[in-house]
């Protein structure tokens, strides 16, 4: 009889399995937002059964208020510029990372906007002006700061 079973939860796998790949998206997503509801009614209902739920209901008030401490403590850590991970994240990437090239004069008074003949003043406000709106605190990318950056410090060398 085991064996039975076993063979049976095998054959049952597989077709699950097989359904998942062939599946359009759309189905698959709606049969298993249906498939979550009734598995979450089942267990409500055994919980409640079983004289359970006043201490499954506490549990999970418990683990919802965790986590609401835990999402504060993760942005006040990103408002404080703490990354947790990820690699453009903790600046493993050079400035300018991804044209292979070092960045030319003329090439760097177009990423900042400006003139040959800029003056020190005007590098660093433009530099400002643009690290203002495209920093990725402020919904800018790591590649766009680090243009910037790039620009800022090879024109700012020519003037030393």
């Amino acid at each position: 009889m085991p064996l039975l079973l076993g063979f049976l939860l095998l054959a049952t796998v597989v077709t699950l399995l097989k359904l998942y790949a062939e599946a359009d998206v759309k189905v698959l997503k709606s049969s298993l937002r249906w498939a979550g509801v009734i598995l979450g009614l089942t267990v409500i209902i055994i919980l409640a059964a079983t004289g359970r739920l006043p201490v499954a209901a506490a549990f999970l008030l418990g683990l919802v208020a965790w986590s609401w401490r835990v999402f504060n403590v993760v942005q006040m850590l990103r408002a404080m510029g703490i990354s947790l991970g990820g690699k453009a994240e903790r600046g493993d990437r050079a400035p300018g990372a991804g044209s292979g090239t070092a960045m030319d004069r003329e090439e760097a008074l177009r990423v900042l906007g400006l003139l040959p003949g800029a003056t020190v003043e005007d590098i660093k406000a433009a530099h400002r002006r643009l690290m203002s709106q495209l920093h990725p605190d402020h919904g800018g990318s790591d590649y766009l700061a680090g243009k910037i950056n790039a620009a800022r410090d090879v024109l700012l060398r020519g003037h030393r």
